[in-house]
């Protein structure tokens, strides 16, 4: 038992190896030279030959198709085969039997890991898409690529007529790169989408030992709250005409795009809600839409220095988790004040943001809040702040109630099927 557990562990340490290898190579993720993992995983694909030392030394390269089969036979089992592949034949029309990576790709795709192109050709020369390096090593650690969908019990024991082993490693990730580990009981009674599903494994028992999923529960965005809309036109214009841009944008400002508290209060009155949130958060990109309607009915002379504005990055002064924080990027979003997601890359870079959905809390509960009849789980980490004088405090749960203040709760619905969740609570002091 001992021996087989040892075992296990080599494989495992091998496996962890490749995928950081088929990472790097891909210059996916930025790794420090003198990283432990980054020397594992170089030294293991020099060993095994899935590496040559010029690839080694200069992992910046991009990885070719030819050299990811090299690569993922070098970390199986049929590495001691590739000598007796022969040199006859044509692989594909553009892989000779003579090639030196030809014996490595007839392996790859024997064995289902990789595929050639329906013009019969394979492009080993073509740069590795870091999709199309994850999907050859799922597939060679045994990963299903499969439809799977169904709905998770109460229990959170099974999914649809699969039964969750015990140990069952969840992972939900993003298109950004970012991934996180997932408790079953977070997904108890959800119901999964086919493309909800990225990859899955399962044990000698037919249950599913491992499940890695595509942004099911929009817990791996940063959430927060957007302090004020009017903090975008801070930014000035890289124009030789600096003082003039300036001056149309701040116009703009004061005449066009509303204050933190005027948002609050009119979603709080109601009116908001009627006549303008709806429509812009259905369509998150008809925001700056709606801006530039109302600035060229509003305004004389701003609208093209809008337009070269909006196209350019800005500094977004949040708070998230309770800290003032400013977010830069290189483009802009079409998002006004309240609550807001965040997406960001592994490395912590700027991706996307969406404005959240907000609704009128009037009853507080333990793990959600009712508005009217409508009830609404909260996140584990819901953020609480309190609005007062123009100015976010962070706060908790416990420090507020409906008799004293208005409360703003704000929810995911950007498609996330085990979303629409209150991840920002905001209480506005009533008079």
């Amino acid at each position: 038992m001992t021996e087989n557990r040892e075992e296990i562990q080599k494989m495992r340490k091998r496996l962890c190896s490749l995928l950081l290898a088929v990472c790097l190579a891909c210059t996916m993720l930025v790794i420090p030279a003198s990283a432990s993992g980054y020397n594992t995983a170089v030294q293991t694909a020099l060993i095994l030959g899935g590496l040559t030392s010029d690839q080694a030394a200069n992992p910046e390269t991009s990885l070719t198709r030819g050299q990811l089969a090299q690569l993922l036979v070098a970390f199986s089992p049929y590495r001691e085969s590739v000598t007796s592949q022969g040199t006859t034949g044509t692989l594909f029309s553009d892989v000779n039997g003579s090639d030196a990576l030809a014996p490595y790709i007839r392996i790859a795709v024997q064995q289902g890991w990789m595929s050639g192109y329906t013009d019969s050709s394979f492009r080993p020369d073509n740069t590795v898409t870091l999709e199309e390096a994850c999907a050859a090593v799922l597939n060679l650690l045994g990963y299903d690529v499969t439809t799977l969908s169904g709905t998770f019990n109460d229990t959170a024991t099974a999914l649809g007529g699969m039964t969750l082993a015990d140990n069952v490693e969840i992972l939900d990730t993003t298109a950004e790169g970012v991934a996180g580990t997932i408790r079953p009981s977070r997904l108890a009674g959800v119901t999964l989408k086919g493309d909800d599903v990225r990859y899955y494994t399962t044990n000698e028992q037919g249950e599913i030992d491992r499940l890695i999923l595509d942004d099911v529960t929009g817990d791996l965005w940063t959430y927060g709250v957007l302090d004020d809309v009017r903090n975008l036109v801070n930014i000035v214009d890289d124009s030789s005409d600096t003082t003039t841009t300036t001056d149309s944008l701040s116009s703009l400002a004061d005449n066009v795009l509303p204050s933190t508290s005027e948002i609050l209060y009119s979603i709080i009155d109601g009116s908001i809600v009627s006549t303008l949130w709806e429509s812009l958060t259905s369509s998150p990109s008809s925001i700056i839409s709606y801006l530039l309607n109302v600035a060229s009915d509003n305004t004389s002379g701003v609208l093209s220095s809008v337009l070269g504005y909006l196209g350019k990055g800005a500094n977004y002064v949040c708070y998230i988790d309770g800290e003032n924080t400013t977010l830069q990027t290189s483009v802009k979003y079409p998002v006004i004040a309240g609550g807001i997601a965040v997406g960001k890359s592994a490395s912590g870079t700027v991706k996307s943001m969406v404005q959240l959905m907000p609704v009128m809390v009037d009853q507080l509960g333990a793990a959600s809040v009712k508005s009217g009849d409508t009830r609404y789980e909260t996140a584990d980490d819901m953020q609480v702040y309190l609005w007062y004088k123009g100015q976010y405090f962070p706060t908790t749960l416990s420090q507020i109630n409906t008799e004293d203040y208005y409360l703003i709760g704000w929810y995911d619905n950007f498609g996330c099927t085990a979303g629409n969740k209150i991840r920002v609570l905001v209480a506005v002091q009533k008079d």
